[in-house]
């Protein structure tokens, strides 16, 4: 049976190490000025590789080749094989499983569907929270910022099943238990430094002067967020909402530990495929996450680049 008490006190043991991690990267990263954006013109400097830049592009492609372009090629073979032996057969090809798949079973139609709605709605309401404890921690001074920048940051410390076994114990007497709701909790709760840290890092650039010229100017602390603020935090904003909707769309720890039938995700059916279907319909599903996932990142990136939208 599971040792609930040995699993808290791992948890808090990581906790403890995430904390003086923490004090130590303060000590260091404090004292430093990383203001980039101010209210004066500024021209970022560029780092020419001159006869390195093929040797870096090579580096680069064989990198994506290996890491990405290979298991993703030798994975979309197999799930177009109709029976996979260990060898590809190109004289029997089939897009059989991709239609059982999406159209012939409840539950891997229902793991797309949910993992969506948990990646597009808990990325969008995360990253708002992101955005309004990033900028507290970037308006408060002295311990105040400090305490909420370590509660902030508490999560990424703590393993997703023991995070998942905490909110389990918490809310199974609520409504939440037993709903997708509990699950999206969890991947807000655990997940939410990465946001925090996207948009802090942006905040961490920009000049206070920005505001205050805003202020004196007349602007509202609303049209100055508005017309200033969020827009110059754009690029944090997206990139941290790619990166949790990614996350959300693949995660699997918290996932395993709250689904309840029905509200499978496509980790967790992709885990239940693993014990009993083909191989082939297994890289079917595979390669459908990994589709979705790459469609996403592609529009994002789109969004993020004014020249390649109008373009």
């Amino acid at each position: 049976s599971p040792d609930y008490n040995m699993a808290s006190t791992l948890g808090l043991v990581i906790l403890l190490v995430t904390f003086i991690t923490f004090l130590i990267q303060r000590k260091f990263l404090l004292p430093r000025e990383f203001t980039t954006v101010t209210g004066k013109g500024y021209r970022p400097s560029l780092i020419r590789l001159g006869k390195w830049r093929y040797l870096t592009a090579a580096f680069h492609f064989f990198y994506l080749l290996a890491a990405a372009g290979l298991p993703i090629f030798a994975l979309f073979i197999v799930s177009i094989s109709r029976l996979w032996q260990g060898s590809p057969d190109f004289t029997d090809l089939t897009l059989s499983h991709y239609v059982w798949v999406l159209f012939d079973y409840p539950i891997t139609q229902r793991g797309i569907m949910n993992s969506l709605f948990l990646a597009f709605v808990g990325a969008t309401g995360g990253m708002a929270f992101c955005f309004v404890l990033a900028y507290s921690v970037h308006k408060l001074e002295g311990k105040s910022k400090a305490i909420l920048d370590f509660v902030v940051t508490i999560p990424i410390g703590v393993p997703s099943i023991v995070l998942s076994m905490g909110i389990l114990v918490a809310y199974i007497k609520t409504p939440l238990y037993a709903t997708i709701w509990i699950i999206m909790l969890a991947y807000i709760t655990r997940y939410l430094p990465i946001g925090v840290k996207n948009v802090s890092s942006v905040l961490l650039a920009l000049s206070r002067e920005l505001e205050d010229s805003s202020m004196m100017c007349g602007a509202s602390w609303f049209t100055t967020m508005r017309r200033i603020l969020v827009p110059l935090v754009k690029p944090g904003l997206l990139a941290g909402w790619m990166i949790l909707f990614l996350i959300f769309m693949r995660e699997l720890d918290a996932s395993i530990l709250l689904y309840t039938q029905g509200n499978e995700v496509m980790s967790v059916t992709l885990f239940l495929l693993l014990e009993d279907a083909p191989a082939p319909q297994i890289a079917a599903y595979s390669m459908i996450q990994a589709t979705i996932m790459l469609v996403i990142m592609y529009g994002i990136r789109k969004l993020a680049d004014p020249d390649d939208v109008s373009g």
